[in-house]
């Protein structure tokens, strides 16, 4: 990976990757924050959304209708620590992509948020009638409550009707500053050329993103287990999780280590052979290892019989056990990484890839190059590390949320 580091005249980072010979160019404009720094759940999400529904030049219309005649694909991405602008095009549409990304980002409206609100009420209420996200909405409520990390579907339905333009318009002025954003690029594009239009449009934006605010790092709660009844509900759902360590502890390499031999991994997990194959306790057994900036989430899951509730969660910890007290097979390690070796490069092919992983990266303080690094820290895992973590970040009653009928809770004595 090869990389220039520059800035514009208000001190707005810009990072250069030279991709010479790709036909299509990669822009992202990022800012820290996202919804870590929302007031109300779903303010930044819906901010995301709003940007391309029309400016005070350019209609919602107009937007869709250039979009399409210069074969610019454009995104809106509006993640729990960042909001990011993604733009892909042909090379020779540097200067007009750029200068539609810079109306989108200082000229919105904000206007069409009746519109917009009922488009995304419908979809969370589509996404929450899956059995498994209405458990992992609880789950998460229930791991982060009061903090913007467990602003989760069923919060954001509750705020949605007090949402008005102005006031996602104040919030979101409050994130434009040059020293919560970066700008990224990935293509065949001369370096000088793309300073002078970077400068032309982005130039204007303030130095300084006034009321910017982070929520407060996570306070953890004590060990819970929460119930929802469902009723008709075919499968029990359980979720069982522990705080992690988040995007900058060295133990971040074997926890993904971890997470990958023990059920993200595919058919050859521990999880799916031990409780899918040998015991039929489920179709669907999973766990996984999420990273914010400050903490993170390691997580089991299981879609089970609703009779085989606590037959999944003893389970769940015989297979912790076994981490705790079981050398891990160094072959075993070596297929997880090997997995997860074959990941990083699939996520890292094409130059839309490449940008948007160094624009959260470097936004998040973690440098441009943290993915390769990273992936050199996860190579070097040895099967002592990964016991370690297990017994350090696994240990005590985890936090476990479940959505079954009344009667599967009662007859599972929950």
């Amino acid at each position: 990976m090869t990389y220039e580091t520059t800035e514009i005249s208000n001190g707005l980072p810009v990072i250069f990757s030279p991709a010479p010979g790709t036909p299509r160019t990669c822009i992202c404009i990022t800012m820290r924050g996202g919804s870590r720094t929302q007031e109300k759940p779903g303010m930044a999400g819906l901010a995301a959304r709003l940007l391309l529904k029309g400016t005070s030049s350019r209609s919602a219309e107009q937007i869709a209708d250039e979009i399409d005649r210069r074969a610019i694909h454009l995104d809106e991405i509006a993640g729990v620590e960042h909001l990011m602008l993604r733009a892909t095009f042909l090379n020779a549409q540097l200067d007009p992509a750029l200068d539609l990304m810079a109306d989108l980002l200082q000229n919105s409206t904000f206007e069409d948020v009746p519109k917009e609100t009922a488009r995304l009420a419908g979809e969370i209420q589509s996404h929450l009638d899956q059995p498994r996200e209405r458990a992992r909405d609880l789950f998460l409520r229930t791991m982060f409550p009061d903090h913007p990390y467990g602003h989760t579907g069923s919060l954001v339905l509750q705020a949605l009707p007090e949402f008005n333009a102005e006031g996602i318009r104040s919030w979101y002025r409050r994130q434009l500053g040059a020293d919560h954003m970066n700008i990224v690029v990935v293509g065949d594009v001369n370096p000088e050329e793309l300073v002078q239009h970077l400068e032309t449009h982005f130039g204007g934006l303030p130095q300084k993103a006034e009321g910017w605010c982070l929520a407060p790092k996570v306070s953890p709660r004590e060990p819970v287990t929460v119930t929802e009844a469902k009723a008709e509900a075919n499968q029990a759902q359980v979720y069982q999780g522990w705080y992690a360590p988040g995007l900058s502890s060295a133990d971040r390499a074997p926890l993904a280590a971890l997470n990958t031999l023990l059920g993200a991994g595919g058919l050859s997990c521990r999880l799916f052979v031990e409780l899918r194959d040998k015991r039929g306790l489920a179709y669907t057994v999973r766990s996984g290892y999420g990273t914010y900036s400050d903490t993170g989430i390691f997580s089991l899951y299981i879609g089970t019989s609703p009779d085989n509730i606590q037959r999944a969660i003893a389970g769940f910890r015989e297979q912790v056990d076994r981490l705790y007290n079981e050398a891990i097979p160094e072959a075993e390690l070596d297929h997880a990484k090997g997995h997860l070796e074959g990941e990083f490069v699939l996520s890292h092919e094409t130059n839309t890839q490449r940008c948007t992983d160094y624009a959260v990266h470097h936004i998040l303080g973690m440098g441009i190059d943290f993915s390769e690094r990273f992936l050199q820290e996860l190579l070097a895992v040895r099967p002592e590390d990964v016991q370690r973590v297990a017994q350090t970040y696994l240990a005590g009653t985890p936090i476990t949320a479940v959505i079954a009928t009344q009667d599967a809770l009662a007859r599972a004595g929950l």
